[in-house]
């Protein structure tokens, strides 16, 4: 009996297993698919941190691209500095008016004039130089040295010997208490050092005449260079409209003269100066301009005494300048044409070239 159940229940066994691999035959519920048999998914990536979203909101650095460009335009490139140009009311320097202002600056004269057309004492040629130094401690304030020489090449019989010789120094100061535009008022101020040739009682002929054929070529108003036995003052004031490229200038000079050397002459002498004179700037480059300038005894020497022709010079002045910045400040290079008008001016005919240099 136990033998028929066992065989019995394996035969059961075997018929359930025989109809589970049929196709088709209806199978028992099935258990629960396992995970690893389901379709593959994408997991949710976790939430990121603070720092990381903090990153995710930085926007990516871009490569240069036309929207990015217009959002941050590239750094201006800074131009070359432009020359630096003239002033707007630029001041016509003159030839031979004083400076309204004493700039600092190295300044080269040289007039050559010749005299009359026949043989008097003064006939002949002359060439006067003039080196002058100057340096503008303020705005208002400056002070310079003139260094003058002649040389003298006078014509007709009996003529003295050709000479070239140094002048009296002069020290010059200058104040300008209203410098501003349009309207500049200066005041000045001069000493010269006696110490030029034909001094005293030995001074040959031909210093004596250089000197007196000097005073001529600068259009006798500047004496106190030729004057190598007198101590001379000069004090005077200026005043100039500057504006539009328009300068306009007058000038009032009182010269004393003391005598210092035992020599023949007057022991003290004045001399009154005055000049007027306009210039205009043509192109920020050119200039030009002219000048009237007169002299005028206002005491008797002994020399006017004997000849009144003396007394009194009228000249006139034209002339022009360049304008040219250096490195080193302005260069107003200039060439005028004097005459003389009357006194004994009138026999001079003369060439000016002026070189100053302006730092």
């Amino acid at each position: 009996m136990r033998h028929l159940l066992t065989a019995f229940t394996l035969a059961v066994a075997a018929t359930a297993s025989a109809e589970n691999l049929q196709p088709g035959a209806p199978s028992a519920p099935a258990a629960p698919a396992a995970p690893a048999a389901a379709p593959p998914e994408v997991p949710t990536p976790p939430p990121a941190p603070a720092s990381a979203a903090a990153d995710a909101a930085t926007p990516p650095v871009e490569v240069s691209t036309p929207s990015s460009a217009a959002a941050a335009p590239p750094p201006a490139v800074s131009p070359a500095p432009a020359p630096t140009p003239a002033p707007a009311n630029p001041y016509a320097l003159p030839f031979q008016l004083r400076p309204i202002v004493q700039p600092t600056l190295g300044r080269l004269e040289t007039a050559a004039a010749w005299h009359g057309v026949d043989s008097t004492k003064y006939a002949g040629f002359n060439d006067v130089g003039i080196l002058t130094v100057g340096y503008a401690a303020t705005k208002s304030t400056g002070f310079g040295l003139r260094v003058p020489f002649v040389y003298n090449a006078p014509d007709g019989p009996g003529a003295p010997a050709s000479i070239l010789q140094f002048a009296n120094p002069a020290v010059v100061v200058t104040h300008t208490p209203f410098p501003t535009e349009p309207i500049r008022v200066g005041f000045s101020g001069a000493v010269s050092i006696p110490v030029g040739n034909g001094k005293g009682m030995a001074g040959s002929a031909a210093a004596k005449a250089a000197n007196t054929t000097g005073m001529l070529t600068r259009l006798a108003m500047d004496n106190l260079l030729f004057l190598p036995n007198d101590l001379s003052f000069a004090s005077g004031v200026s005043c100039a409209y500057v504006a539009g490229g328009l300068t306009i200038q007058a000038d009032v000079t009182m010269l004393n003269t003391f005598k210092v050397r035992k020599a023949p002459g007057d022991n003290a002498r004045t001399n009154g100066l005055m000049g007027v004179g306009a210039g205009y700037f043509l192109t920020p480059s050119v200039s030009v301009g002219a000048e009237l300038l007169y002299q005028h005894w206002l005491t008797t020497p002994a020399a006017v005494a004997v000849d009144d022709l003396l007394r009194s010079n009228l000249s006139g002045l034209v002339g022009a300048r360049y304008h040219h910045k250096t490195d080193w400040g302005w260069a107003r290079p200039g060439l005028a044409l004097a005459q003389g008008l009357s006194g004994y001016t009138d026999r001079t005919t003369e060439v000016r070239f002026d070189l100053p240099m302006i730092f």
